[in-house]
């Protein structure tokens, strides 16, 4: 299953819950901010948790991807 774009970045860890048997990819199309930035998001823990769900995020740049991991491994 492939998920793509912002408004859906809750949506891989919801269909992990309801199938584990899934293989799901995420494309984000915008760039992921830096962590400075996105910890000031009430959400945050909810959007990284949602798109850990997946088996494969991908972004537009390395940058962007490295911004993920970042907050990813905290």
């Amino acid at each position: 299953v492939w998920v793509q774009d912002y408004q859906l970045q809750l949506v891989p860890q919801l269909l992990r819950e309801l199938r584990p048997d899934l293989r799901i990819g995420f494309f984000l199309h915008i760039p992921f901010p830096p962590i400075e930035l996105f910890n000031r998001l009430p959400w945050r823990d909810g959007i990284i948790n949602g798109l850990l769900g997946a088996d494969l995020v991908g972004f537009q740049t390395p940058g962007h991807g490295s911004n993920f991991l970042r907050l990813a491994r905290r």
